[in-house]
């Protein structure tokens, strides 16, 4: 889990979104495979946030819905709302 957490710190620090992406989705990759649900779902919240950025709004509400489900499936509400409110804004604007 070390190397999926630092991942995740390198990929949220990176200024080039497209990098930070391709670090997010190595640590996600990794949070799959040794089955860490709630570290799934904060980082698949990070990616979200990395897709609105740049105009990928179906990947982000698929990465958004996809951190909400994992949030409730192991009784994280902060996360669940937090994502919720998210696909509401990016449903808005």
């Amino acid at each position: 889990m070390g190397e999926a957490n630092t991942l995740k710190a390198i990929g949220r620090a990176q200024t080039d979104v497209q990098e930070g992406l391709s670090y997010l989705l190595s640590a996600q990759a990794l949070y799959e495979q040794i089955g860490d649900f709630y570290s799934q779902g904060v980082n698949l919240y990070y990616l979200g946030g990395l897709y609105a950025q740049t105009q990928q709004t179906e990947a982000a509400l698929s990465a958004f819905q996809s951190a909400a489900d994992l949030g409730k499936q192991i009784g994280f509400e902060p996360l669940v709302t937090a994502t919720e409110k998210a696909i509401e804004s990016l449903r808005s604007s």
